[in-house]
């Protein structure tokens, strides 16, 4: 899952929890809404139980360029470590969280 903020804009706090939460990204029928479709959105909320899924912010900056930060569960930047992310590898090309 992405959510795209501009520059500094915050997560914000929602009734479903904080933006990119996993509580925030399953309520309300927010992934129905955005497939379109009960089938598909199933197969999301599977593959979010069996801890198959990502939640980054992607932050395009004043300048046009892009910041990406990988979440954890709770929608809070993760730490900058080597196994930050299961899909991007730190400090190789396309990898720089």
């Amino acid at each position: 899952m992405i959510e795209y903020k501009f520059d500094k804009s915050a997560l914000g706090s929602t009734n479903d929890g904080k933006q990119g939460s996993l509580s925030w990204i399953t309520g309300n029928g927010r992934i129905e809404k955005a497939v379109g479709s009960e089938k598909e959105a199933d197969s999301i909320l599977a593959s979010i139980k069996a801890d198959r899924t990502e939640t980054w912010v992607v932050r395009t900056l004043p300048d046009g360029s892009t910041k990406l930060q990988v979440l954890d569960g709770a929608g809070n930047v993760k730490k900058v470590t080597d196994d930050i992310s299961k899909i991007l590898t730190v400090g190789k090309a396309g990898g720089q969280p």
